[in-house]
């Protein structure tokens, strides 16, 4: 176990807005001084490097952490622990398989045409004032409403869940603390799980040509899930379907205000769009660190880590790791080979990569086709203050 190190070299400092701001000064230092560093304050490992935060995705000795629940945890929370982001196999495996077909390339394919209007829809909302706040206006209802369409959410229903989903991310993002704010987000979480429940009551009895109805159907039952389990995936998978996108596209406007060359390359070429959604992924991870913990020993970059420590592999850190990426801090949309890690690596990777990548691709396309001119309208940028989820609270843009 490695000696103490000061609070400026651990995860602590994502506390400081500067820090937050710009974490990557701070991955920086962690690799290179301690890319398997011991926190002794938080008691959990930090992994920063591309090589070894790859073999810790891979490795069966790192599992899935159960969330904390306490004795007053209301049932349908604990549900969550069924969620398969959360499991290890054999369960993840059974519960994976019931959402995978689902999910395909082909049939996100097929999504495109409806995606390409819902874009075009939004745009012509505020094409003519020349202005808007890219999160309110475009990012975040844009993949609520594709997530909502694709299971079968009603529209008027949508808000509950997001609502839901906001409360997940201040619930286990890592630095909510304050009792009202956590009372709410246990009860936001509880009514979009519930809620879940009945829309496969509902499409069991009246089904529709929606997922909900696919995996509520008596010849299928999602393999076999229980209600329960199904109610807590279908949650989770609406919140992942939405929520990171919606961080992503922010993410991305913002790196290429910072790169106007790279814009303007996308502007001149939109089908550049594909290898620019790859590299922004890489650039700017919406999800910075994921966290495994260790069901037996095991060694990572000579570092000993026991059974029950905690591992934080830093996703975000590794993708910016000059070992794997030329000149990491810097954008270019063009770069190839690109494997980054923000969507995951084996059995735990992102279930919806094709979904998150087409409405990127699309809404990246559409700006550059109609709004070359787009650029941020202030020079402050408000993030996030969960740790664990990096993206703009606001942004707003304007063009010519």
């Amino acid at each position: 176990m490695t000696a103490a190190t000061p609070a400026p070299l651990t995860l602590q400092a994502l506390g400081i807005p500067a820090v937050r701001h710009n974490p990557y000064p701070l991955y920086r230092q962690l690799r290179e001084t301690a890319p398997v560093l011991w926190d002794p304050v938080r008691h959990h490992w930090t992994v920063t490097r591309h090589h070894e935060v790859t073999q810790a995705l891979r490795c069966p000795a790192l599992h899935a952490v159960p969330r904390r629940l306490g004795p007053r945890t209301p049932p349908t929370l604990r549900l969550l622990n069924t969620a398969m982001l959360d499991s290890d196999p054999p369960d993840h495996t059974h519960r994976r398989r019931a959402f995978t077909k689902a999910f395909t390339p082909r049939l996100t394919a097929d999504l495109a045409p409806a995606i390409t209007q819902h874009v075009d829809t939004l745009l012509n909302r505020v094409h003519d004032h020349g202005r808007m706040d890219l999160i309110e206006d475009l990012a975040a209802p844009l993949p609520l409403h594709t997530i909502g369409q694709m299971l079968g959410v009603p529209p008027q229903q949508r808000t509950l869940l997001h609502a839901g989903a906001r409360g997940y991310a201040r619930l286990w993002g890592g630095d909510e603390t304050d009792q009202t704010t956590v009372s709410q987000a246990v009860t936001d979480v509880t009514r979009a799980i519930d809620y879940c429940r009945e829309l496969i009551t509902q499409r069991r009895h009246a089904p529709r040509c929606d997922l909900i109805s696919r995996l509520a159907s008596p010849a299928d039952r999602a393999s076999s899930l229980s209600d329960g389990e199904l109610a807590a995936n279908l949650f989770m998978v609406f919140t992942a379907g939405h929520y990171t996108t919606t961080d992503f596209l922010g993410n991305s406007v913002i790196a290429l205000a910072h790169h106007p060359h790279q814009w303007q390359q996308l502007c001149a070429d939109p089908t550049l769009a594909p290898s620019a959604v790859t590299e922004l992924l890489r650039y700017e991870a919406p999800v910075q660190f994921v966290i495994r913990l260790a069901a037996q020993d095991l060694t990572l970059a000579d570092q000993h880590i026991t059974t029950g420590q905690l591992v934080v592999l830093l996703l975000a850190a590794a993708n910016r790791d000059p070992r794997a990426f030329p000149d990491p801090d810097r954008l270019v949309l063009t770069r190839t080979p690109n494997h980054h890690l923000t969507l995951g690596f084996g059995i735990h990777s992102c279930l919806g990569t094709a979904l998150a990548r087409i409405q990127g691709e699309i809404t990246l396309s559409r700006l550059a086709i109609r709004m070359p001119r787009l650029r941020p309208a202030g020079d402050t940028i408000h993030w996030k203050t969960t740790a664990g989820l990096r993206g703009p609270l606001r942004l707003p843009v304007r063009w010519d």
